[in-house]
């Protein structure tokens, strides 16, 4: 029984994330960081990668990425460290974007770029990475004339929190998903009250 118990409630458990922001300036790194730099995602490299990864990167997953490769609303990258080898891959959205698991659009506003899809493959990691992968971005996304980048991240996702505040990201919200009831609450904290 304890064991039924359990997965019944975590299936109906909320499921929990934050928002967090900062704000973007045109000195910020667009071009490499610590030896890691970017190339525009496109399918051969997608397709690279799937090989290179076939057990991390669910076919689920690449059609995600091929989604964003033509979505003229959000640009993709794959991330490659100091000897051209590809390590994960990183996402910015330009535009609102719906979170179909959650049944959600997250607003982004003109002055706002959404980072998104961070991910480092296993054998990468402890590296430097996705730091780097996040401090490329802000800086493509300064160069493209946002002010402000924005984030979403599961509270149970560690890594990527830790990552993002190093890199000056604040909490700046709060996302509450109910997956029984098929509900989302989204709370903002005030800009005056924004503190680490």
């Amino acid at each position: 029984m304890g064991g039924r118990w359990k997965r019944i409630q975590k299936k109906h458990r909320p499921k929990v994330s934050r928002y967090y922001s900062r704000p973007l300036s045109p000195d910020d790194p667009d071009r490499s960081v610590n030896g890691f730099r970017f190339v525009e995602a496109d399918h051969d490299n997608l397709a690279r990668l799937k090989a290179s990864f076939p057990k991390e990167l669910s076919d689920r997953k690449r059609d995600i990425l091929a989604q964003r490769i033509q979505d003229p609303s959000e640009d993709a990258w794959m991330i490659l460290d100091e000897g051209d080898r590809l390590c994960g891959f990183a996402c910015l959205a330009w535009d609102d974007h719906e979170v179909k698991l959650m049944q959600h659009t997250i607003r982004v506003r003109p002055h706002q770029a959404l980072f998104m899809d961070d991910y480092v493959f296993k054998k990468h990691r402890r590296r430097g990475a996705q730091s780097a992968a996040v401090e490329l971005r802000v800086g493509l996304a300064a160069a493209h004339g946002r002010t402000e980048g924005l984030v979403l991240v599961s509270t149970t996702n560690l890594g990527s929190i830790s990552s993002y505040r190093k890199a000056g990201f604040q909490t700046c919200g709060r996302l509450i998903h109910f997956p029984t009831s098929k509900r989302t609450l989204e709370f903002w904290i005030p800009r005056p009250l924004r503190h680490g």
